[in-house]
């Protein structure tokens, strides 16, 4: 395949809602890191405590059920942490295909934000 890295903006509606202003002008950009084949992979926000208030981790993976067309964005084994929460979900996943677009869900204090995504740019 040869992506390295697909760059998608995900924005919630209500900058003045649950969220508050963690996410700047009620954004953020997600770069997904796709093994080969590109179910899953490794995930990071360009600021780096966007989704991951721990500030970005080496445990932060996704994996994409391509039959459901949903990504599940993970993070776990902090300071001994086993588990392994979805924190964020993109649906409407198809491919990596630029323009792509969808729906998902941001877990912020145990509650689902609703969110909606574009993929705006790739490396390959």
């Amino acid at each position: 395949m040869g992506l390295k890295k697909a760059f998608i903006t995900a924005q919630y509606s209500d900058p003045n809602g649950e969220l508050g202003n963690r996410w700047k002008d009620g954004k953020t950009e997600i770069v997904l890191k796709p093994n080969d084949p590109p179910s899953g992979g490794s995930w990071d926000t360009t600021r780096g405590s966007d989704i991951d208030s721990g500030g970005g981790s080496n445990h932060a993976t996704y994996a994409w059920d391509i039959v459901n067309h949903v990504i599940n964005m993970k993070i776990g084994g902090y300071e001994g942490d086993t588990t392994n929460k979805t924190v964020t979900s993109l649906s409407r996943f198809n491919d990596y295909k630029l323009g792509a677009k969808g729906e998902g869900l941001f877990v912020f204090r145990g509650k689902d934000v609703p969110i909606v995504w574009e993929l705006t740019s790739m490396e390959f």
